[in-house]
């Protein structure tokens, strides 16, 4: 039983990522947007974005549909936080007035591919000059 364990826990991947997934996101959330109320965003009114891992530390995010080109590139790091779980950060920043942060968790199956995520994320501009604030989950669609 002892060989057993050990040969699970040590069998999976110490990369929760791997290079060419795609994951289909969804968010939920508020946008503020300069001199308009704060409007209500769900999955049914949002543009979706697809999520194409480079590496361990690269993520590709496209707005709308995939496409040839991404929208822009994320910075990834995660830590490995139980057996088929990770915590994650990934991040843009292209200037004061457009970047985006998310945070959050992501949930691997037995061969070590990420199955789904769940997240905060906090942006600012980028595809509109707002603010938005909110929750996203995603899953692997390849």
């Amino acid at each position: 039983m002892k060989k057993l364990l050990a040969v699970l826990i040590l069998g999976i991947s110490s990369h929760a990522w791997a290079i060419g997934e795609i994951i289909a996101v969804k968010t939920t959330g508020t946008l503020y947007c300069p001199g308009f109320k704060p409007s209500h965003f769900t999955p049914a009114n949002s543009e979706p974005i697809f999520l194409q891992v480079d590496s361990d530390t690269s993520v590709s995010a496209y707005v709308g549909t995939l496409k040839a080109t991404s929208n822009f590139e994320l910075n990834l790091q995660y830590d490995i936080i139980g057996v088929n779980t990770a915590s994650f950060n990934m991040g843009y920043y292209a200037d004061a007035s457009n970047h985006v942060e998310v945070i959050g968790k992501a949930k691997g199956d037995i061969s070590g591919l990420v199955k789904t995520i769940t997240g905060t994320f906090i942006r600012v501009g980028l595809t509109d000059g707002c603010y938005a604030v909110g929750k996203l989950t995603g899953k692997r669609i390849n």
